[in-house]
């Protein structure tokens, strides 16, 4: 396995930054447990399983399970060294939501993301209750607020017109 093709099968079903070094960690550990530690028995996905996974997060484990019987112990950090320098190189993208996501929600932003923006875009994202109504969203230097408030505000003269016109017009 080369560290392109684990970090691929990750893509394929994790969306965050957080997901991604979950991933590589569960791996790690995974790995060091069954030939330095306890030496654990268990398959990968029971691992995952153990570990408190998601569905969508075993289905990294179910992917990779056809590929890590390819690694030893003297290719093994090779591999996750080039994985994590890989993900370093990836395009990321910083978005702030009003709320806590939910994985469906993560799943639905991070797909709008990949197929709108880039393919193996990573996505940093976080909750900020000031954008209500919308969201933040950084990426390659900009930032750009598609917050309710922030339009409001910017928007603020040309509102108070159009109320003061549309009073005028029922009052009358």
């Amino acid at each position: 396995m080369t560290a392109d093709t684990l970090i691929t099968i990750i893509l394929a079903h994790a969306f965050t930054k957080a997901e991604v070094h979950r991933h590589l960690w569960r791996i790690r550990t995974y790995l060091e447990q069954r030939w330095f530690g306890s030496g654990t028995s268990g398959t990968l996905e029971e691992f995952y399983s153990h570990e408190g996974a998601s569905d969508r997060e075993r289905a990294v484990a179910t992917a990779l399970m056809s590929e890590i019987g390819g690694l030893s112990k003297e290719t093994v950090y090779p591999v996750l060294e080039g994985a994590e320098e890989s993900v370093k190189a990836l395009p990321y993208l910083s978005i702030s939501i009003p709320y806590p996501s939910d994985d469906a929600a993560v799943v639905g932003i991070g797909t709008w993301f990949r197929n709108n923006v880039h393919d193996r875009i990573v996505i940093d994202m976080t909750t900020d209750p000031s954008v209500v109504g919308g969201c933040a969203v950084a990426y390659r230097g900009y930032r750009h607020d598609l917050a309710l408030h922030r339009a409001i505000t910017k928007n603020k003269e040309k509102i108070r017109l159009l109320l003061h016109d549309y009073a005028g017009k029922t009052s009358g």
